[in-house]
């Protein structure tokens, strides 16, 4: 989608527009405010700018502190993002992207940064930001990407445990069935999601299973240890929550069979939905027996 001028021209006008969220559109082109000092946030994953769009419109908005890029074809380096130095979150991932990650080494508040099968091919460990939290660099999507010539460096710094993580667990996904296996970006469309670290021993136990029995009652997942974040997560009345588990404290939502209030994940079955599958697998039991009470 093109936007129109006189569009374009009132965006360009907000001096105190602090987030612009355009994500999941068709976007083609955007026109920041003429002076966006204020601008804080950008959202503009998965759109349709096309492979002659850089990042020089970014140039001026240096009091950014999140910008989520994900899903274009962005080309070019980095260098126009090297003065914006409150940045704390960066996802430029699944773009075509080039040359060296030395751009960012000013970025002192930087914390998360994803890169994943971009075009990235010149790093020196030693320049990143000592701030960086989380480096996420996966070429799965794109194994013939140029990010591959760097994977082994990027894999010497100390976020290399959480990288093999991620990894591990995308290659196990693809071996699970295709009605269990876990859809890329789908678990809240629409939203961008973040993780904390997941716990690296049940990772482990996970993928060194031979077989996964899923009628099995002793497999059960921990889900109040998932720390995940949706952007915005919105009801149909308007309401807007910070996250999930917020939204079913708000509402209620209990377990249809221990009647806790849901985690912030959440299992579901025939319009029923349980804090876990030990749960589920209870009250299905129950519910063939004729034993169902409600909460």
């Amino acid at each position: 989608m093109v936007l129109p001028p006189q569009l374009l021209n009132h965006v360009s006008n907000c001096f105190q527009l602090e987030e612009i969220e355009c994500y999941n559109n068709q976007l083609t082109n955007i026109i920041l405010p003429n002076n966006p000092i204020n601008l804080k946030k950008l959202s503009l994953s998965n759109n349709n700018f096309p492979d002659t769009q850089d990042l020089s419109f970014l140039t001026g908005a240096v009091n950014l502190i999140e910008i989520y890029l994900r899903g274009n074809e962005f080309t070019g380096s980095l260098e126009p993002l090297k003065d914006l130095i409150k940045l704390e979150e960066l996802n430029i991932s699944d773009n075509q992207l080039t040359g060296s990650l030395d751009y960012l080494s000013n970025l002192s508040k930087l914390k998360k940064l994803d890169i994943s099968n971009t075009d990235l091919n010149e790093v020196n460990i030693d320049k990143l930001p000592q701030s960086l939290e989380e480096i996420k660099y996966s070429t799965l999507e794109r194994p013939n990407c140029k990010l591959t010539t760097i994977v082994s460096e990027l894999e010497k710094g100390e976020y290399a445990e959480f990288n093999q993580q991620i990894k591990e667990t995308e290659v196990f996904n693809q071996t699970l069935p295709a009605e269990i296996r876990s859809s890329k970006y789908k678990l809240h469309p629409g939203a961008v999601m973040h993780s904390k670290l997941i716990n690296t021993k049940q990772i482990t136990e996970l993928i060194n299973l031979s077989t996964v029995d899923l009628d099995s009652s002793e497999i059960d997942l921990d889900l109040d240890q998932l720390d995940i974040i949706s952007e915005d997560e919105e009801k149909n009345d308007g309401k807007k929550f910070c996250c999930s588990k917020c939204m079913y404290k708000y509402y209620d939502f209990k377990c249809a069979e221990c009647g806790k209030i849901l985690p912030g994940v959440s299992f579901e079955k025939d319009g029923k939905h349980f804090c876990g599958t030990a749960c589920q697998d209870k009250y299905t039991g129950r519910e063939t027996k004729g034993q169902i009470s409600d909460f």
